[in-house]
């Protein structure tokens, strides 16, 4: 049996089924239409980050300074370049527009003021001169499993806060909370641990770098399949907008 006669007995299956025939062509025969949704950011605050200055400071509880202390600098590298940059190719911005103060200019901040924690997040803002801080308190940060000193494997969970720079309202409440920690780990499956110490440095490397892009992941938008009619009645509906 030759190829269009397996086609036609296709399409009239799908046509006695009642299954969208002119979708499954779109899909057979050409690229589907897409449509923009709107970053977990814009749409439950209604603001954005295109065109404006970020700061991000990442702040780090005592026992994970002891051996991680210079995770503010390598993790908010990491998150501005997954802010800067969405694909590999390191052409396509994230956020249009949008400029992340570099890491190293919060942490001198930090330094010179040992008071930051107790400071008003929109002040921080305000003096880093950025329109929005992005706050991120990490819970836990690890490359060995709990209890194994010689068995490497990344986790890092912790939350996300944004505030804006000319909120002015009486409480300190962030515009924006994540829903729930944050949590990366590396390798994903515990059947892949590492037992190799020269593998620690790549097992941090790749476990931050993929917090770094899940936490951009709320800032900015996506382009997702349009569904036929067949998909969206199984599918639950996605806010979305044309894309500018």
């Amino acid at each position: 049996m030759n190829k269009r006669m397996i086609l036609a007995l296709v399409l009239v299956g799908m046509m006695i089924s009642g299954c969208n025939v002119a979708g499954f062509g779109l899909w057979l025969f050409g690229e589907r239409p897409t449509h923009y949704v709107d970053s977990t950011f814009d749409m439950e605050t209604g603001l954005s980050l295109e065109g404006k200055t970020v700061a991000v400071l990442i702040y780090v509880e005592d026992e994970i300074k002891i051996e991680y202390g210079y995770i503010p600098q390598t993790l908010g590298r990491w998150i501005r370049e997954g802010l800067e940059y969405q694909d590999k190719e390191r052409t396509d911005p994230a956020v249009k527009n949008i400029r992340v103060i570099h890491p190293d200019t919060v942490v001198r901040y930090m330094q010179s003021n040992p008071e930051w924690e107790s400071t008003d997040k929109r002040k921080i803002a305000r003096d880093l001169k950025a329109d929005y801080l992005i706050y991120v308190p990490l819970t836990a940060y690890t490359t060995r499993e709990p209890g194994m000193l010689d068995a490497y494997r990344g986790t890092v969970v912790g939350d996300v806060e944004v505030y804006g720079a000319e909120d002015t309202s009486e409480d300190r409440d962030p515009l924006f909370m994540s829903d729930g920690g944050m949590e990366v780990s590396y390798p994903e499956s515990r059947d892949k641990i590492s037992y190799n110490r020269a593998s620690e440095r790549m097992i941090q490397v790749e476990m931050e770098k993929q917090f770094g892009t899940k936490i951009a992941k709320l800032f900015y938008g996506r382009e997702e399949l349009t569904l036929t009619e067949d998909e969206q009645f199984t599918e639950p509906n996605q806010p979305t907008r044309e894309r500018n």
